[in-house]
């Protein structure tokens, strides 16, 4: 009988190209680290019940970006009923304020003055405080990952630890005064209407940056971000994220971290 043999298109071929990539970090004496993001979360429901046992199951923090203006109470249980779940800031009310000739959607651009954006930043805040208390960590999360570049010092001054957009162009809001912590492989293609990207383009944007950071000392020690959207994520997005756990709480080269580590001065 022939010996199996796996192409590019079979899912143990592209699984594999992760634990390749891990086995060159562990052979360089590296530790891979990554953190788990989920946005848009408001109330509890059979998606959020989903996201929460995944955490619990795999042993893996989740960092719950909630929006502030449209939080519903039944949210409060679940989050403070898990020891892995923190939450963090998801802009105020996730609403487009730009003009209409503005390319992409923005809640926190300038376009209605820097007050009204920290007045209602800080009112998001107190209502986060208040109802999750010390399992909020004051991390703002840009809606749509979008944030003016003149916001962030702000933020810092204001008493914000952290921000977290997508990508590696954020980086430059690393001088502001805070932590900045990226994400950097989302399973959604949202060109397609919010249906899977597929495992050998997800695990592309994965690899892609580990393979960055493997080759960057100063990048080795940040986290690499999954993002996830609870709300709109299909069978297959699911199926691809426990996969994904599974294999990284398998390799001795890869630990996910929680809020007080990647959020830390």
């Amino acid at each position: 009988m022939p010996s199996q043999q796996f192409t590019q298109s079979d899912p143990a071929s592209q699984w594999s190209r992760l634990n390749d990539e891990l086995d060159r970090w562990q052979a360089a004496g590296l530790t891979a680290s990554f953190w788990w993001r989920d946005d848009d979360a408001v109330s509890d429901g059979p998606r959020l019940a989903k996201l929460v046992e995944l955490s619990e199951r795999f042993h893996i923090p989740l960092g719950l970006a909630v929006i502030p203006a449209t939080l519903h109470g039944s949210l409060q249980q679940p989050v403070n009923s898990s020891s892995r779940v923190f939450v963090l800031q998801h802009g105020y009310a996730h609403i487009d304020h730009s003009p209409a000739d503005e390319t992409g959607a923005w809640e926190l651009g300038l376009h209605r003055g820097l007050k009204t954006l920290m007045d209602e930043l800080q009112q998001g805040r107190a209502t986060l405080l208040q109802t999750f208390g010390d399992r909020f960590t004051p991390v703002v999360v840009p809606p749509w990952n979008r944030i003016a570049d003149e916001l962030p010092p702000h933020l810092a001054q204001a008493g914000y630890g952290g921000l977290s957009a997508f990508g590696e162009n954020a980086l430059r809001h690393s001088k502001a005064g805070f932590k900045v912590t990226n994400c950097h492989c989302d399973p959604v293609s949202w060109k397609r209407g919010g249906v899977f990207s597929g495992t050998a383009s997800t695990l592309d944007q994965l690899l892609d940056r580990l393979a960055r950071a493997r080759a960057n000392p100063e990048e080795s020690t940040a986290p690499t971000g999954y993002l996830t959207h609870h709300a709109v994520m299909d069978d297959a997005s699911w199926d691809f994220t426990e996969t994904l756990f599974d294999t990284l709480n398998r390799h001795q080269a890869a630990r996910f971290l929680a809020a007080d580590q990647v959020f830390s001065p």
